[in-house]
């Protein structure tokens, strides 16, 4: 992209015996993928605007131009209002985006949680986990999750919108270890179980997550932390598997998921139930995923 003002002064050109007067050649080919060149003349400024049409349509590229008009225009009128209280869109535009969208409820389960126990009430004997050789129904996966919940509930004093870190081998106790946080109420946390350590203390310190659930070797390594470390096998498979009575609502958080921090310090984002549950719903009509489909996690 390039933003460039052409006011250097052109020389005067004379001939004996000749007239001679500028003549503007029409560009045909943009040398960017999008560029604002501006010019001055007797009334002010003059723009060209050249875009590379294979990324940028017409009328994409003269709404850009007007939006960039009525940027300047609030400049002219409002040279001392902030920059970012000027508005770029239309009156229109901006009635539009203001409420010119209906909300549409989809039909079903407002939650994450409902949606699995109304699947589980249908099909308890449905194909829910496949890892490697290892299988887990509906129904074996919701008594693990159950016993995750109520262990963190009744035990551990996990309340809604407490965060519960899972760190681990990707297995079918992950699933299960899933399901378990969102029904006890808290917030779940996955971290990769290749990360480095000092990574994970970072996740985990930034999150204040309440506790742990980790396999066998990350148990260990966690263990002289300042936060209870579970480990996932033992309490996915042992205990009174019931579940603790919690009932999400659609705006609570569910996940905390950090980014790669590639460009800094990793920062947690924080992901609503019936936001993960409209995503999971256009992906499956997108893709054509039905209850008998297969979905690879990699």
């Amino acid at each position: 992209m390039l933003v460039v003002l052409q006011n250097n002064e052109l020389p005067v050109l004379a001939m004996p015996g000749a007239t001679l007067s500028a003549h503007p050649l029409p560009v045909r080919t943009s040398t960017y993928d999008l560029s604002f060149e501006f010019a001055e003349d007797g009334e002010g400024l003059v723009l060209e605007l050249h875009y590379n049409a294979d990324l940028f349509g017409e009328r994409r590229v003269r709404r850009l131009a007007e939006h960039w008009r009525t940027l300047v225009g609030g400049l002219v009128q409002t040279p001392s209002v902030a920059l970012e209280r000027l508005r770029m869109l239309s009156p229109e535009e901006q009635r539009e985006l203001g409420g010119g969208f209906e909300r549409v409820q989809a039909p079903g389960a407002l939650t994450l949680t409902q949606a699995v126990r109304e699947r589980f009430a249908r099909e308890p004997e449905a194909l829910a986990v496949v890892c490697g050789a290892r299988r887990l129904s509906l129904g074996e996966l919701v008594r693990g999750a159950h016993r995750i919940a109520r262990h963190l509930v009744e035990e551990r004093g996990v309340r809604p919108g407490d965060v519960v870190a899972v760190v681990g081998a990707r297995t079918e106790r992950i699933a299960q270890a899933l399901v378990g946080v969102l029904e006890a109420g808290g917030i779940y946390l996955p971290i990769d179980a290749d990360y480095p350590l000092e990574r994970v203390r970072f996740m985990l310190e930034d999150s204040g997550a309440r506790v742990v659930l980790a396999d066998a070797s990350w148990a260990r390594t966690l263990a002289d932390g300042a936060r209870a470390v579970l480990e996932l096998e033992s309490l996915a498979t042992h205990g009174e598997a019931r579940a603790p009575g919690v009932q999400a609502r659609p705006e609570d958080v569910a996940a905390l998921i950090y980014t790669s921090g590639s460009t800094g310090t990793p920062k947690g984002v924080l992901m609503r139930h019936q936001g993960l549950l409209n995503t999971a719903r256009e992906f499956n009509r997108l893709c054509g995923v039905t209850p008998e489909g297969r979905v690879l996690q990699f």
